[in-house]
């Protein structure tokens, strides 16, 4: 009986296809789903879906399910986060913007080390110090927010 020979290059080919369905599986936990809408994302004893929607709006969030970078600013939108945890709201995600991106004028006053969610809180000085352009993203909203625009190109 012959043996059956596989090309070398079927063997790379199907060992890539396996690694990129695993790396696609095992890295996320929705996937290919949509982000939530956003007032899913936040809670207060007593308040029903549509108080939610409407503390959100009186917050600043131009729409209560989604917000596109576009429509609002980083730091409006720490703001509009801040507004509702001062309302009694609880963020059910992870971590509010102000944990990760403290160097926003919306920040200034949070205290460090506090997430508003369901991350745990940790001890801020185990954090690196974070690059001060590392809050400003880019967009046009942000440059209105004392975030200079970028001069370089990328190029060299």
């Amino acid at each position: 009986m012959p043996e059956r020979c596989l090309s070398p290059f079927r063997n790379m080919a199907m060992l890539g296809a396996l690694v990129g369905v695993l790396g696609l599986t095992a890295c996320t936990t929705r996937p290919f789903q949509p982000a939530p809408p956003l007032y899913t994302l936040w809670a207060k004893p007593g308040v029903d879906e549509q108080g939610v929607r409407r503390a959100m709006l009186t917050c600043g969030f131009p729409d209560s399910a989604y917000v596109s970078t576009k429509a609002m600013s980083t730091n409006d939108w720490a703001k509009g986060e801040l507004c509702m945890i001062e309302r009694g709201f609880q963020y059910q995600d992870r971590r509010i913007l102000c944990t990760d991106l403290r160097d926003l004028p919306a920040c200034a006053n949070v205290p460090r080390g506090k997430t508003f969610g369901t991350d745990p809180d940790f001890d801020p000085t185990s954090v690196p110090p974070r690059d001060p352009a590392a809050a400003c993203r880019g967009t046009p909203a942000d440059a209105t927010q004392g975030c200079a625009p970028s001069t370089s190109s990328g190029r060299k």
